[in-house]
């Protein structure tokens, strides 16, 4: 007798992680599309000005918080990319280990890029 679709234990029934990955995904794409070319415009304002001027122009809220956002959703994004290449390449323990390390790696870089921000607009 053939299994229905609707049947948990059914092969080809689709994954809800796997749907909910990729609304995630969709959704901080078009965050970005809106905080990346509002931070190039950041850039090249304060670009090959000295750091006083930098720590000014970052301390205003208006532009420190969607830095801060942008490197938030951008790392988020990155690592839902990162899990969905993990989980189609790697498999069994290997695959928690690669979890674990891609999960540390964003934490990491989440974690200085907002400390710099951080930094720059309370000017210390």
């Amino acid at each position: 007798m053939q299994k229905a679709i609707s049947d948990p234990s059914h092969p080809t029934r689709p994954n809800r992680a796997g749907g909910r990955a990729f609304r995630w995904s969709r959704l901080t794409a078009l965050a970005l599309i809106v905080l990346v070319p509002y931070a190039l415009l950041v850039l090249l304002r304060v670009a090959g000005q000295d750091l006083a001027f930098v720590q000014h122009s970052i301390a205003k809220p208006w532009i420190a918080l969607p830095l801060l956002a942008l490197i938030a959703i951008g790392i988020w994004h990155m690592w839902i990319g990162m899990r969905e290449i993990l989980e189609d390449y790697a498999r069994g323990g290997t695959l928690r280990f690669w979890l674990l390390l891609n999960t540390l790696f964003c934490f990491a870089v989440a974690l200085v890029s907002c400390a710099a921000i951080i930094k720059l607009w309370l000017g210390a």
